[in-house]
């Protein structure tokens, strides 16, 4: 069945509006949609003698959503807001056995650009290394 273009404006115009109005919604519940203008990176160094694997997870490393092999004095960049949000990554050895976690957490914007060793990585748990930052900023909780 063909859709006339009047029905087919009809439908654009209703996505439209209900875009916008899940956008207010979530504007009203104190939830940013879209705005990372505070977004800052942070750089971290493999400065151990194996080659690992820094995985980025979701809340307590659910599915890994990226990830980065480092060799030896490797580095990589990862993005990250100073929200006070928990994002954890994990690190992995060349076997894929997880051997630590890095436990991000920024709730201000770091003054000046900082380097994280991956041997600064803690024991994961069942909180991906949350647990061991003691709800602090990590891995600086002083700056």
């Amino acid at each position: 069945m063909l859709m006339g273009v009047q029905q087919k404006m009809k439908i654009t115009k209703l996505v439209i509006g209900l875009f916008f109005l899940c956008a207010v919604a979530l504007a009203a519940c104190g939830i940013d949609v879209g705005s990372n203008d505070d977004q800052f990176f942070v750089s971290v160094k493999n400065n151990t003698s194996e080659t690992v694997t820094l995985g980025e997870c979701n809340d307590a490393c659910g599915p890994i959503t990226d990830t980065w092999v480092m060799r030896p004095g490797g580095s990589a960049s990862t993005g990250q807001d100073p929200d006070g949000v928990f994002r954890p990554m994990e690190v992995f050895s060349r076997t894929k056995k997880v051997i630590g976690c890095m436990p991000f957490k920024f709730s201000k914007v770091l003054p000046t650009s900082r380097v994280v060793d991956i041997s600064q990585m803690v024991q994961c748990g069942k909180s991906a290394g949350e647990q061991a930052a003691h709800g602090r900023d990590w891995p600086f909780s002083y700056y």
